[in-house]
């Protein structure tokens, strides 16, 4: 009778329910204001964190912005910003036998030259359950010094493109 190999037996990670977390996306976007140019600033960003099922998955995220003409958008000539937040995501229904599905997403953090940040995003998955290019929209309340007052809320508007497993 043969014997049970000493390797352990493969796990296909892929479709596994719970587990390591990580997304990374580029994003755009521009202020909501009447008066905005059309794409004010540019950024990266990366979520680590654990998925505890398809609809529920959180995680600890850092990332970096580039704005364009910054001292027309706050007090500062630095035109980086590098936002750390706190990230919750999930599927709207579930994705076992669609390749495409809704998601939602809610960050809330600081932005490192700016201040504090809350962003709701809706968005969609095409992909499998553990592999899956996204692409979404969100709408950010930040606070920022601005040349008219110090600590403005100022609103914002973000694309996201990204990827995650």
């Amino acid at each position: 009778m043969p014997e049970k190999p000493d390797r352990a037996a493969y796990t296909d990670y892929s479709q596994s329910q719970s587990g390591y977390w990580f997304t990374v996306e580029g994003l755009g976007g521009s202020m909501a204001d009447p008066n905005s140019k059309c794409l004010q600033f540019i950024g990266a960003q990366t979520v680590n964190g654990f998925r505890l099922n398809e609809f529920l998955r959180g995680g600890i995220g850092i990332g970096m912005k580039y704005y364009f003409k910054s001292e027309d958008v706050r007090t500062s000539t630095i035109s980086w910003g590098f936002p750390l937040y706190a990230n919750l995501r999930g599927n709207i229904i579930s994705q076992n036998d669609r390749a495409a599905v809704p998601f939602w997403s809610l960050e809330a953090g600081t932005e490192i030259r700016s201040g504090f940040f809350v962003s709701p995003l809706i968005g969609l998955k095409l992909g499998e359950q553990r592999s899956s290019f996204t692409v979404g929209l969100s709408y950010t309340i930040i606070k920022m010094d601005t040349w008219d007052k110090d600590g403005d809320m100022r609103n914002l508007v973000t694309l996201k493109f990204g990827y995650e497993f």
